[in-house]
């Protein structure tokens, strides 16, 4: 223990070491130290930073929350089939996680340099490519589910399609929102979100998914997983638009358009002046 310990520690120092002086860098306009800390601009990111924590406790109700449901409610064998079902079907998300870890500072950016245009441009190609992305995939993974499940679980366990379907379509709902959830999130503007994001993809799917699971087993826990995308759907986009500035229409006629043109040559988002 003694051992690991001190491995662990040596660890962090030499990353935390690593990342310091790559910041510096690419920063090098930060100022490091106590003297430059002041109460005025902890104050100021005090909300943010626990608005910050709330997406942590969002993940733990609506990922480790739903196992516990379906292990106190169905038994350990409905978790060994509904695990590798959530799992194979959260394949789909990877299209729109990658985008937004790309797209957060160039958001940032483009809002702190009050680019309007480049951020607007930013927010529907992102959402564009992530839509579609998530969308071929997921049509890829219906089909594609017959051949891995029974190779990924040894053929010990058998596919349960209604679930696995609707658990498809669950995270093709969570690719409309997640990606334009990065436009309060790269603006430190989080705050009502992550209300959002507790109670309703947190709370809300924990306490359906115990009735649905009760009701209709583990389909019933994909239904309530549906409903929370949905109506975290509705909440952020509504948030999103406002904040750059389009409608609800603008918008879908955007990224409903085949991204062809990713693939023209030609500049596809401004430059920021």
């Amino acid at each position: 223990p003694v051992q690991a310990a001190t491995g662990y520690l040596t660890g962090r120092v030499i990353g935390t070491a690593l990342m310091w002086w790559g910041q510096i860098q690419v920063s090098p306009w930060i100022d490091h130290g106590f003297a430059y800390a002041s109460f005025a601009k902890l104050k100021r990111l005090t909300a943010p930073a626990f608005a910050s924590l709330a997406f942590p406790l969002g993940n733990a109700l609506n990922i480790q929350g739903i196992l516990l449901i379906v292990g106190l409610i169905l038994g350990p064998a409905a978790v060994a089939l509904f695990v590798p079902l959530r799992t194979l079907s959260r394949l789909v998300m990877q299209p729109g996680g990658i985008i937004n870890r790309l797209i957060e500072p160039e958001l940032a950016l483009a809002f702190g340099a009050d680019n309007d245009k480049l951020f607007r441009s930013i927010f529907t190609r992102s959402c564009q490519l992530a839509l579609w992305g998530s969308t071929g995939l997921g049509l890829a993974m219906i089909p594609a589910g017959h051949w891995f499940f029974p190779i990924w679980t040894g053929s010990v366990v058998t596919i349960h399609w209604p679930t696995y379907l609707v658990l498809i379509l669950v995270v093709l709902v969570n690719a409309i929102w997640y990606t334009p959830l990065m436009v309060p999130y790269a603006t430190n503007r989080h705050g009502r979100i992550a209300v959002y994001y507790v109670f309703f993809y947190g709370g809300v799917a924990f306490c359906i998914a115990f009735i649905g699971t009760v009701v209709l087993g583990l389909f019933g826990v994909a239904i309530a997983l549906l409903v929370s995308e949905t109506i975290m759907s509705a909440a952020t986009m509504k948030t999103s638009l406002r904040m750059v500035k389009m409608s609800s229409s603008q918008w879908f006629k955007k990224i409903l358009r085949p991204p062809f043109d990713l693939f023209s040559g030609q500049r596809i988002i401004p430059r920021n002046k």
